[in-house]
């Protein structure tokens, strides 16, 4: 059984100004990067790093992870940390997703959307 995504399906494209990227270990999303983390059976949580530049911090941001909502940050010049946990380290490749919407609700026009993936591998 599928759970119900909090961002629904949909071509989504990079709209919006502002540079988003995560990082790992391994590095990071810039340039289209897929940085990798490495996960055992005893990891519960791992963090991950989520950093924008020029951001329009007058809106709220919200950040999913495969469609999931992981957290709401009002974000301009930031470096945040992303918990993972579940299903967002199981392995395999996972989006994560950082929108603005004009009223700051989900239920509002998106003016920002920004992407990134990562991959988890088993360690």
């Amino acid at each position: 059984m599928v759970s119900k995504r909090d961002l629904p399906e949909g071509d989504y494209a990079d709209t919006g100004v502002g540079t988003m990227y995560i990082s790992t270990a391994s590095g990071t999303s810039e340039d289209d990067a897929v940085p990798v983390l490495f996960v055992s059976d005893e990891d519960i949580l791992i963090q991950i790093g989520l950093d924008t530049i020029d951001f329009d911090g007058a809106h709220l941001s919200y950040v999913y992870v495969d469609g999931m909502l992981n957290t709401r940050e009002q974000l301009s010049e930031s470096q945040i940390s992303l918990d993972l946990s579940g299903n967002a380290l199981s392995v395999g490749q996972h989006d994560v997703e950082v929108v603005q919407y004009d009223s700051d609700e989900p239920d509002g026009q998106i003016v920002t959307y920004k992407a990134a993936t990562y991959e988890v591998k088993e360690n």
